[in-house]
């Protein structure tokens, strides 16, 4: 990826809200749990991918940040990694079909052709494509986040960049404190946004990141 052209645009994405009409209209249709903001910022950071390198995300749901990053990016290929155990032991076979279906769906409107949604567990997933641009949205908890950095470490590109969604709930933001200090040097944290509300607040939404959100470089071999 080119990673250094990304930072240079990324606190301008991010302190910005132009460009965001587009992912909102999205948002709306797909019924996503992530904001414009996130979507824009995914986009623009697909559009320096090199040109042997994937969009990969963990945790598609009903497909909103998929759509977003291939947005006019039709030269990469895009995939998105879910097994619909949204709620853990307490998902049922209903709303698992619900969300599929709801996905093939959003899929169906915004197609690209780029865009391939695999359902498994990411750790039966051999991806053999070259990872730029990284996407960790799966299930929340401290143990499964620092899961989805292993799994994706030996398939990042030599210079990639990692983006974990809702860091402010169930630990997923210490999950990525743990791998980066187990893995200083080659993985830097550049960027957290935490999103606290009420919890009795029912429809609570963050319109800059939802529950937060930590950015996360990666360059390998650096000391």
């Amino acid at each position: 990826m080119k990673l250094d052209r990304f930072l240079e645009e990324y606190p301008m994405l991010i302190a910005s809200n132009e460009g965001e009409a587009e992912f909102g209209a999205i948002r709306m249709l797909c019924t996503g749990l992530s904001t414009p903001k996130l979507g824009k910022v995914l986009n623009r950071a697909c559009r320096f991918l090199e040109p042997n390198e994937v969009y990969c995300e963990i945790g598609t749901f009903t497909g909103y940040t998929l759509i977003s990053a291939s947005l006019c990016n039709s030269d990469r290929r895009f995939y998105g990694i879910d097994n619909f155990r949204l709620l853990g032991e307490q998902t049922t076979e209903d709303k698992r079909e619900w969300v599929r279906n709801r996905l093939k769906l959003n899929l169906d409107h915004f197609k690209f052709g780029n865009q391939h949604v695999i359902d498994s567990d990411f750790r039966n997933v051999d991806l053999k494509e070259t990872i730029g641009v990284f996407y960790i949205d799966g299930h929340h908890t401290r143990e499964e986040v620092y899961e989805n950095f292993k799994w994706g470490h030996q398939r990042l590109a030599n210079k990639a960049l990692i983006l974990i969604d809702d860091i402010s709930i169930a630990q997923v933001g210490e999950g990525v404190e743990d791998w980066v200090k187990d893995h200083p040097g080659e993985y830097r944290e550049i960027f957290r946004m935490h999103s606290f509300y009420d919890p009795s607040d029912i429809n609570h939404y963050n319109s800059v990141f939802w529950n937060g959100l930590s950015i996360v470089t990666f360059e390998r071999g650096r000391q």
